[in-house]
């Protein structure tokens, strides 16, 4: 069974792109695993340093139109999600790895591949104790979840916690990705933009599917926007805050998190300020 991990950017993400793909590759790709990148708008020689690496480079279409969109922001990153058998059809299982985080152990990838090739959708939700609670952010999930799914639908959606789209596997033919791009052009066609509907559609299909599913846990898409990890010096990871000390399997620096520096504690009880971007941390030596 061939498996594909598939990741994008354009232009201006592409320093965050090859964090991630650095971050892969210095874990190393599981056995029969490809690399996949989504061309949103890439330079000529960003895309050299990708075909250099071996990387199968798929440039997305308007799979969805949109009436409403900021021409200066595409949402093809967002509209290609549920479409990527279409984009990479030589695969069987298919991972998306969102390209503002990094991978920390690479067990996490075969966790979802390996589910993924076992035939089911693979996910995590925002959701784990030390996680801050952030009223705005609710009231913002309940506001476009009644714009998604109705009244009913997206209070019951607002009341656990969001799956997050950043991450996800499945194999090319579960009915997660024909139901979530159907769910998805709806609410386009309703609103004129896919922003941050997809991610929207997405809980709402998967909160009525019939298809097998896989959840993983915060670690393998972990916030850090929700709650910053912890380092622990001694095995040079970053971990869960509080008590659980679990090594984290993938950071993901979703938010303003990614442009800052930020106070991270580490297990001895100290504190320092540090960027948590992969090139910042890296541990072995990565591709030119």
């Amino acid at each position: 069974m061939k498996r594909i991990v598939v990741t994008g950017s354009d232009a201006n993400y592409f320093l965050l792109l090859k964090d991630a793909i650095r971050s892969i590759l210095d874990a190393g790709l599981p056995a029969q695993t490809d690399l996949g990148v989504m061309d949103f708008g890439l330079e000529d020689a960003q895309r050299a340093w990708l075909e250099d690496l071996g990387a199968v480079i798929a440039t997305p279409v308007e799979d969805i139109p949109m009436r409403n969109a900021d021409p200066s922001r595409p949402q093809t990153a967002l509209t290609c999600r549920p479409f990527l058998a279409r984009y990479f059809p030589h695969h069987d299982a298919l991972m998306w790895f969102d390209c503002d985080a990094w991978l920390q152990d690479r067990s996490a990838l075969s966790d979802y591949l390996d589910a993924a090739a076992g035939g089911a959708f693979v996910f995590v939700r925002e959701g784990h104790r030390a996680y801050r609670r952030r009223p705005r952010l609710f009231l913002w999930r309940v506001k476009h979840g009644v714009v998604a799914s109705g009244l009913v639908d997206g209070l019951k959606m607002a009341a656990k916690p969001s799956v997050n789209a950043g991450f996800f596997a499945g194999p090319r033919d579960h009915p997660v990705f024909g139901e979530w791009a159907v769910a998805l052009t709806r609410v386009v066609a309703k609103t004129g933009t896919a922003a941050p509907y997809d991610q929207f559609a997405l809980n709402h299909v998967l909160s009525r599917t019939r298809g097998a599913l896989r959840e993983l846990d915060p670690t393998r898409n972990w916030i850090c926007e929700h709650a910053t990890p912890v380092w622990d010096a001694a095995r040079s990871v970053y971990v869960t805050p509080g008590n659980e000390d679990r090594a984290i399997g993938i950071l993901h620096l979703a938010g303003e998190i990614k442009t800052k520096r930020v106070p991270v504690r580490d297990r001895t009880g100290g504190q320092m300020t540090k960027s948590l971007l992969y090139r910042d941390n890296a541990l072995a030596p990565a591709p030119d």
